[in-house]
């Protein structure tokens, strides 16, 4: 009779020990496919243009009710070209101008304006 207890618990321990393994092969791989995932759609984005965040010198924006052109003075300093005067957040600008200069897509549309139709 204890040699049978001693066999099942034996039995229960090395089910034990497959299923962790089991749990941890499944979380290794969930992982993985989750990096390949994020990886293949770093590498798929395309850049919509090259430039240099320096490169960008001017901005200009329009809303419904006002458009207003930013630029880069001599010391590098975003100012508004209709108001040089008028206190404006450069560091917005600034992030505004790195923004621009690193836009992606996430898919390519067509290749050209008759693949649209």
């Amino acid at each position: 009779m204890a040699g049978k207890k001693k066999k099942n618990r034996t039995l229960f321990v090395l089910a034990g020990v497959i299923v962790i393994l089991l749990l941890v092969y499944a979380a290794v791989e969930l992982v993985s496919s989750r990096k390949e995932a994020e990886q293949d759609a770093q590498a798929q984005s395309l850049k919509l243009f090259e430039c240099r965040t320096l490169d960008v010198t001017k901005i200009t924006f329009r809303t419904a009710q006002t458009e207003m052109t930013l630029v880069q003075d001599e010391e590098l300093n975003w100012i508004r070209e209709d108001q040089p005067e008028f206190p404006l957040n450069t560091g917005r600008a600034s992030l505004m101008a790195s923004t621009l200069a690193s836009l992606t897509a996430e898919r390519k549309v067509a290749d050209s304006v008759e693949d649209l139709s």
